[in-house]
């Protein structure tokens, strides 16, 4: 544990505090198509936004909030 937490100060000192992180919340919400109401899975921010997509020269700093009732694994990547 004690590791972990070097670790973590380390890195904070190395990139300074920076912005605050972008929150992504992943969350069920209710699809029609074609006359059938369906239930799938949508990574909104707080303002209601589907998706992100940063400029590159602001980097990449997101926080991912689950809010489905199961686990959620997730891969972010992005364009170079």
């Amino acid at each position: 544990m004690l590791g972990v937490l070097i670790v973590f100060f380390l890195v904070k000192e190395a990139f300074g505090s920076g912005p605050e992180p972008v929150r992504l919340f992943v969350k069920e919400v209710p699809l029609k198509v074609l006359g059938k109401e369906v239930t799938v899975i949508a990574i909104e921010q707080a303002d209601g936004t589907q998706g992100y997509s940063p400029e590159k020269s602001d980097g990449f700093h997101v926080e991912v909030v689950n809010q489905l009732s199961r686990t959620f694994l997730s891969r972010l990547r992005g364009k170079s």
